[in-house]
């Protein structure tokens, strides 16, 4: 990429953004439903999670397109989000992180050893 290229890259992302975000005012005040939603996810919540969601969410709103970007990074993830490269983003939560958030799940944390380890007699370990 050329540095011209660099400097306008964001520019002309920024200009798409505003041109679908106006495509859809459009939509709205017309009273269609359509747009682009654009999700960050991890590669297991893209798997187990969101064939289901979008299925159904595709079924109420036929005209709504998704974009599923993959990543494997949390602090990618909110970056993203951040950056308005995406609409929303599923993540774990994490200190760091700024944006505002919805607790969908709260899965616990379990921890694998081999058999016979000293600490696989505990019924709980201290996360420190």
């Amino acid at each position: 990429m050329t540095k011209e290229c660099e400097y306008l890259l964001p520019i002309i992302r920024d200009l798409v953004k505003l041109n679908e975000h106006l495509n859809q005012e459009i939509a709205l005040i017309q009273g269609i439903e359509k747009g682009t939603i654009r999700i960050g996810s991890y590669s297991s919540i893209a798997m187990h999670w969101m064939s289901k969601i979008i299925k159904k969410f595709q079924n109420q709103y036929p005209n709504i397109q998704i974009e599923l970007i993959e990543e494997g990074s949390g602090d990618v993830l909110e970056l993203l989000l951040l950056e308005n490269n995406v609409d929303l983003s599923f993540l774990s939560i994490q200190p760091q992180h700024t944006c505002d958030r919805v607790e969908l799940r709260n899965d616990p944390m379990l921890v694998v050893l081999p058999l016979g380890h000293p600490i696989s007699a505990l019924d709980a370990i201290h996360i420190s």
